[in-house]
């Protein structure tokens, strides 16, 4: 499953799900015309892997990530590390598949959607 959460203080939030569904129609299309090259995945997996493995820049950065586990309790606090290992083991293929997999609605997809109206959108609405 994924989720995936939308906000805007511009656009009224039935707008939102129409232009994400227009967002995946339209890189779905461009996924199949061959938009991601093999120089071009390797570039987003480099830059994937370098955002993981870099080191913190100030002692607030650490502190946010080990609380940030803590606080979910999930307590992995070599995730990035271990995320790491994983990107560098994706191929091309992969992202190509789990794209399709998830995101290619010419199949069948369930689609759940939680709309929040603040009182002053309903009017607008």
């Amino acid at each position: 499953a994924i989720r995936m959460i939308i906000m805007s203080a511009v656009a009224d939030p039935v707008y939102l799900p129409q232009r994400l569904r227009t967002f995946i129609d339209q890189y779905s299309a461009k996924m199949a015309e061959g938009y991601l090259t093999d120089e071009l995945f390797e570039s987003f997996k480099d830059g994937m892997l370098l955002s993981k493995v870099e080191k913190f820049s100030n002692l607030g950065e650490e502190s946010i990530r080990y609380w940030t586990e803590i606080s979910n309790h999930w307590y992995c606090f070599d995730r990035p590390l271990l995320e790491a290992e994983v990107i560098s083991t994706l191929t091309k293929d992969d992202v190509i598949k789990f794209w399709t997999k998830f995101f290619d609605f010419s199949s069948y997809t369930r689609e759940l959607s939680f709309q929040i109206f603040q009182n002053n959108t309903i009017e607008a609405v």
